[in-house]
């Protein structure tokens, strides 16, 4: 059970180094691009999640319908976290 509470941590690991390194250089361009990788990670992060609370796991044998309707929860998080909304 450990182990599915550990299922996407990379993502949530990755957001944590681009906003690190957006408060660590000094270019405004950078900070700004790695401020932006951070709430995409932390979205599809929180998206996967989202989808696996509310509707479950997918196998292998799931339908694409089912495949799809993950994606489209992923990228309104993603949206809505890079959005500011």
């Amino acid at each position: 059970m450990k182990k599915e509470y550990l299922r996407m941590i990379e993502w949530l690991q990755l957001a944590g180094v681009f906003y690190t390194l957006s408060m660590m250089v000094g270019d405004h361009r950078l900070q700004t691009l790695f401020w932006k990788l951070g709430g995409v990670t932390v979205g599809v992060f929180m998206g996967y999640w989202a989808d696996r609370v509310a509707i479950g796991r997918i196998v292998a044998d799931s339908s694409d319908l089912r495949k799809v309707a993950r994606a489209i929860v992923i990228l309104a998080c993603v949206y809505g976290v890079t959005g500011g909304i």
